[in-house]
């Protein structure tokens, strides 16, 4: 629930798309993509864990790294919008 309103509106825009329009091959990319994108950086943390990274480790290195992270999430949703927006005009 806390990150329904994050991460849903994503999934809300594909699966608009995709009963709109039907299943597409760039419908499916699009949902594929994301998914993968959005449960990568959650295998990595389970990885870095098992490994025995201790969570103090990666609290400083996500604290260092935030604005870029921010960053890079931001250009990535808007590219996300405009290749869904260029794919649903075309």
């Amino acid at each position: 629930m806390v990150e329904l309103p994050c991460t849903g509106a994503v999934y809300l825009a594909v699966l608009t798309l995709m009963a709109n329009a039907g299943l597409s091959l760039s419908n499916f990319t699009m949902l594929i993509i994301y998914n993968l994108l959005f449960i990568s950086p959650l295998i990595i943390i389970l990885v870095l864990f098992y490994r025995g990274t201790e969570s103090a480790t990666i609290d400083t290195w996500v604290k260092k790294c935030k604005p870029y992270m921010r960053l890079l999430t931001g250009l990535l949703l808007l590219s996300m919008a405009a290749w869904m927006v260029v794919f649903t005009l075309f």
